[in-house]
């Protein structure tokens, strides 16, 4: 597995719960906890401590759907996506994202496997490039959550754009998106239980096998 570093004096990390805490958001006595606080409170942080985008991966990689404050705040996600805002005369910045895009069309193809029921990922067509629909601001993360839709990943601008060369890579047929029922999150990489039924294990090795492994050259 590659990971992704532009910055200085990067360490990987585990993001820890007494930084954020999903399961606070999750208890019987808040139902509706995890369906726009928990995601409106996560944007706000990732905001407000610019810092933890220098420690965290689960932080720069968090495409939240206020995307005009997701473009000023996130220095990772919208430059490796071509999507940063950077001035027309500024010559460097577009030369990088020249580079950028030539450097993944070195790709001769890529396939990206997700699951309906990831359970972790959100919206789970994360996994191919899709996002939520936008609201104007962090307030309406939470407002409009029930009124957000799934944006694949042929329809994000990224792709219709061209930005960084994934419409150009699926138009030469190298862009696979396996869609797998039932994998949760974690099972991609090893042994974990089931969303539905946790008395129930998704074996990674049978998943390997029937899945990842044809996909290999």
């Amino acid at each position: 597995m590659q990971v992704l570093c532009t910055m200085a004096n990067y360490e990987l990390q585990m993001f820890p719960t007494d930084i954020f805490d999903f399961a606070t958001y999750q208890n019987d006595s808040n139902p509706a906890g995890l369906r726009g606080q928990a995601q409106r409170a996560f944007a706000e942080l990732s905001v407000n401590k610019p810092e933890l985008h220098e420690q965290f991966a689960f932080v720069n990689l968090g495409r939240f759907p206020a995307n005009e404050v997701l473009l000023e705040s996130n220095p990772f996600l919208p430059a490796i996506n071509n999507v940063n805002k950077v001035d027309a005369d500024d010559n460097q910045a577009l030369k990088d994202a020249e580079r950028r895009k030539q450097n993944f069309l070195k790709l001769h193809a890529a396939h990206f496997f997700g699951s309906p029921e990831d359970g972790a990922a959100a919206p789970w067509t994360t996994s191919f490039f899709g996002r939520y629909s936008y609201v104007d601001s962090l307030e309406e993360i939470e407002t409009k959550f029930e009124d957000l839709t799934i944006v694949g990943g042929r329809d994000t601008e990224e792709f219709k754009n061209d930005t960084f060369g994934l419409k150009t890579l699926d138009e030469r047929g190298g862009l696979f998106f396996h869609e797998v029922a039932d994998v949760p999150h974690t099972c991609w990489i090893t042994d974990w239980p089931l969303l539905d039924d946790p008395t129930k294990t998704c074996a990674f090795q049978v998943i390997f096998d029937k899945y990842i492994l044809p996909a290999l050259p």
